[in-house]
């Protein structure tokens, strides 16, 4: 489940309620500065057509991370926002939210000014899902800035997720 007020509307998205589904995302890449790592939580609809979220984490390595380095990055606690690099761009360690909306517009916690003053994101609890050690549930709370690649800015508050993450080294 997600729910937040994004550019004041309130945006809400629940696995099988009203066409969603919640899925899990991880991505990696290598750089001068190590390996780094984003695992995801990601709502969307059955016909993958927008509105789309993305609640990730992301953290960079000297080298790749083994599935128990991956694990130490789901923990409960509070986060400050990340840097998912495109490009040339240097990645931060953090926490990162995503959202396309209706329209098609993406906007991302890490676009414009990347300014994140005021802004929370905590992981509130993390639950192992029977059937392996792989697999968590994941609750937490946000709010925080929203950029588009024009850089205009959405403010999301009162934001809430229950999502599923899955761990997995390339």
């Amino acid at each position: 489940m997600f729910k937040a007020k994004i550019g004041g509307d309130i945006v809400r998205m629940e696995s099988l309620r009203d066409g969603y589904f919640n899925g899990m995302g991880i991505s990696s890449g290598t750089n001068d500065g190590g390996y780094f790592f984003v695992q995801s939580s990601v709502w969307m609809q059955l016909d993958r057509q927008p509105p789309t979220v993305d609640v990730s984490l992301m953290k960079q390595w000297p080298s790749e991370p083994s599935l128990e380095d991956a694990r130490s990055m789901i923990e409960a606690g509070t986060y400050s926002y990340g840097h998912r690099p495109r490009g040339d761009e240097e990645p931060e360690d953090g926490a990162g939210v995503a959202f396309v909306d209706a329209d098609g517009v993406e906007w991302v916690s890490n676009g414009g000014s990347r300014s994140q003053a005021g802004s929370s994101f905590e992981i509130t609890r993390v639950e192992e899902v029977m059937g392996g050690p792989s697999l968590f549930v994941v609750e937490g709370t946000f709010s925080c800035v929203l950029y588009n690649e024009a850089g205009l800015s959405l403010s999301a508050e009162d934001g809430i997720f229950r999502g599923q993450i899955g761990l997995r080294t390339f």
